[in-house]
Order: C-alpha cells, then sequence, then structure tokens
C-alpha cells in the first residue's frame, strides 16, 4: 500500500509530455484542418449518403458517416493543400 501512495506522489511526466506534443501540434494546424477535424455529424450525412452510393461501405450510422467524411476530406487536404475542398467536390459530383 505504501509503494503506491508513492507512486501517487510522482509526476506523471508520460502524459505531460503528450500534452506538450498536443499543444504544439494544435498550433500549427491550419484553418483548413481544425474546420475539417470540427465538422459536427449533421454536416457529414449528405456526403455520406453520396460517398455511399458511390460504392464506400459505412454503416447508417451517424458517428461512422462522420468519421468516414472527416478522414476523406482530410485525405482530400493533405494531398491538395487548400485546393482540397473543390477537388473533393468534383470527386463527389462526377463519382
Amino acid at each position: 500500500m505504501k509503494l503506491e501512495a508513492e507512486n501517487l506522489n510522482e509526476p506523471q511526466s508520460q502524459p505531460l509530455l503528450i500534452a506538450d506534443v498536443i499543444r504544439s501540434k494544435w498550433l500549427t494546424l491550419s484553418d483548413d484542418e481544425k474546420n475539417i477535424m470540427g465538422r459536427p455529424n449533421f454536416a457529414c450525412g449528405k456526403i455520406a449518403h453520396r460517398m455511399r452510393a458511390m460504392g464506400f461501405e459505412v454503416a447508417e450510422k451517424a458517428e461512422e458517416e462522420q468519421a468516414l467524411v472527416i478522414w476523406a476530406m482530410l485525405e482530400f487536404y493533405k494531398e491538395f493543400g487548400k485546393d482540397w475542398s473543390d477537388k473533393m467536390n468534383e470527386f463527389l459530383k462526377n463519382g
């Protein structure tokens, strides 16, 4: 029991390091990246339905639709940078 109490008083360096990484990475995210990752699930439904019609397999569950759409948007952002939205709209339109 004494050993457990001693461990509680020790600084938890690993979570602090992770927190520092998160803080530093957050500051370097672009507005596009923040907007993509902050997209609410109700804003993803139509895109997910279109992607499903294009052959993507995703459960009809809002959280899974949101995950697919955000992931796809991030992939387009990584590939095309500032032009990601136009390229993704083109992809969705032309299938």
